[in-house]
């Protein structure tokens, strides 16, 4: 799957740029070691070397922050995405079958406010689920292309009688 790929390269750029932020952090704490002994040698004031000091290390607070957030975050839109993509698939194979009780399941995970409308479900769809609920019929599968999606409940009324 595509998503497997990127997951790999973004664990080799996440690592590169880890590695850039630990080796920026590094260069901050040796330019304060240095300016510590520049001002033990007495080459530069205590104003000088206060005010230097609180740049590096506020340079420093700033860059430990976005290697923490990287840390805690990294890829982890990945997982999440390749979920969705998943589940979408299954939304076809689920609208196609039988089981109303699947299809009752797999309605209640990707919207809210399930209602009949002229014998139709009507739903307001989850968060990334309404990407896919307002896609033009051109975009979607020939088999959901009915702006009522009519497909979850095919030949029968609210009442599980067949119509006609």
């Amino acid at each position: 799957m595509e998503l497997d790929k990127d997951k790999e390269q973004e664990a080799k750029d996440g690592a590169v740029f880890a590695q850039n932020l630990k080796s920026q952090i590094k260069e901050l704490e040796d330019k304060l070691d240095t300016l510590l002994d520049t001002h033990l040698d007495e080459t530069i004031t205590k104003e000088e070397y206060t005010a230097k000091k609180q740049k590096i290390l506020n340079h420093k607070i700033e860059i430990s922050e976005k290697l923490k957030d990287f840390e805690q975050n990294g890829d982890h839109w990945l997982e999440p995405a390749k979920k969705f993509i998943l589940d979408s698939k299954q939304a076809e194979i689920i609208a196609l079958q039988e089981n109303l009780f699947e299809k009752k399941d797999f309605l209640k995970k990707i919207g809210s406010n399930r209602v009949l409308l002229s014998q139709k479900v009507a739903i307001e769809p989850k968060k990334s689920w309404q990407i896919l609920y307002n896609l033009p019929a051109e975009a979607r599968s020939a088999e959901a292309t009915n702006s009522q999606h009519t497909i979850w409940l095919p030949g029968s009324d609210s009442n599980r009688r067949p119509i006609g």
